[in-house]
């Protein structure tokens, strides 16, 4: 090869690392900015195959597996909770699953539109909850 087409064959590479530096600055913080969305989602997401699941104060989606045996879940205290929470059976079997709120003294004993407790058993089926504070509704 003669000189010129080494130093062509150079200033391209030095181009494509430029370019690529340029495209890095660009699309990292917004990469970052994507993973960081995705663990924040994924953190309020639990999927559990336990026969009793208590609900915690960050999760608001809860997938079931019921196909072992009836599973039990417990809504957290509605006093502290001001959002949805969804509850979703991911299992073909017809299996229930309970649904509990938790009774937190000096509150009287939540209830789920007016019931004890909430059940259900359809495959693929899932529920949404919301609360006021003492009690928690279907919607």
């Amino acid at each position: 090869m003669n000189r010129q087409v080494k130093k062509d064959i150079g200033n391209i590479q030095l181009q494509k690392e430029t370019l690529v530096d340029r495209l890095n600055k660009v699309w990292a913080p917004v990469i970052t900015e994507i993973r960081t969305l995705l663990n924040a989602i994924s953190g309020n997401i639990d999927k559990t195959v336990a026969v009793t699941n208590y609900i915690t104060a960050n999760q608001s989606v809860l997938l079931v597996d019921a196909s072992v045996a009836d599973a039990i879940v417990y809504l957290p205290n509605p006093k502290n909770t001001k959002r949805e929470i969804t509850i979703k059976k991911i299992d073909t079997t017809f299996n229930n699953v309970f649904v509990y709120p938790i009774n937190v003294p000096p509150l009287t004993t939540p209830t789920i539109d007016d019931a004890v407790n909430l059940v259900f058993n359809i495959p693929y089926q899932s529920v949404t909850l919301i609360t006021d504070g003492i009690n928690w509704y279907l919607i």
